[in-house]
């Protein structure tokens, strides 16, 4: 499961308020900022946890799960690669 600070990076690498992304993932306002909250904790219930991974995901960026390389974070994936090689 992905953590608040984890939803929070994703947000901030997609420019995104608190209120778009209770949008995009079809949450409330309160329940994005209980999500927040919570740090490095797993955030929210399993299907709520989901809900927001899908639309932050669908928006091209890549969760980081805890590794021997480091901990847990974000980064911008390329969402389009045929669209990326057609602007050169």
């Amino acid at each position: 499961m992905i953590t608040g600070t984890q939803i929070r990076a994703a947000r901030a690498l997609l420019a995104w308020s608190q209120s778009e992304l209770a949008e995009r993932a079809d949450r409330s306002l309160p329940t994005i900022k209980r999500l927040e909250a919570r740090g490095n904790r797993p955030a929210g219930s399993a299907r709520t946890n989901e809900s927001v991974r899908r639309a932050i995901e669908a928006a091209g960026v890549v969760f980081i799960d805890d590794d021997a390389d480091g901990g847990r974070g974000v980064r911008l994936g390329i969402r389009n690669r045929g669209a990326r090689g057609r602007q050169r």
